[in-house]
């Protein structure tokens, strides 16, 4: 008897490494990809010491802000039958971590009482997270199993 996640076309059922992978290493990838932009806005400011010290702090925050966003997209990832080719899970896990991303920290804010962001750091948030799940959630061996 089929049922929706083996279904034909669709991947096997997210494995319980994969999601650990994502909710693990997915903030500390968000966690990069958010320094390395704001560190290359402003590269002339400091000098190169300052600017390792200064990576390491916002990979070490954005693991910490990371890891409730990475939850619910690993949740709705282990949830919801996934293309089998490439490129089409590659856009569909890009969605769902740039709005796991932004739900994520608007749900810390709320909770949190922090104050409200400019609306601009939503959307690097939303590329972090898109990225994070990329990088997470695709296998990269040939056998595209998660």
């Amino acid at each position: 008897m089929g049922g929706l996640f083996n279904a034909p076309g669709c991947p096997p059922p997210l494995s319980g490494r994969r999601f650990a992978t994502i909710v693990l290493l997915g903030p500390f990838v968000g966690g990069i990809v958010y320094a390395l932009v704001a560190l290359s806005l402003a590269p002339e400011l400091l000098g190169v010491a300052d600017t390792v010290g200064l990576g390491l702090l916002i990979v070490i925050f954005g693991y910490a802000l990371g890891f409730v966003p990475v939850l619910l997209a690993a949740i709705v990832w282990r949830f919801i039958p996934r293309p089998s080719r490439l490129l089409p899970r590659a856009a569909l896990a890009a969605l769902i971590g740039a709005l796991a991303g932004i739900g994520g920290i608007s749900l810390l804010i709320t909770v949190s009482d922090l104050r409200w962001p400019d609306p601009g750091l939503f959307g690097l948030i939303g590329v972090c997270g898109a990225v994070a799940l990329v990088v997470t959630a695709i296998p990269r061996s040939g056998g595209g199993q998660d």
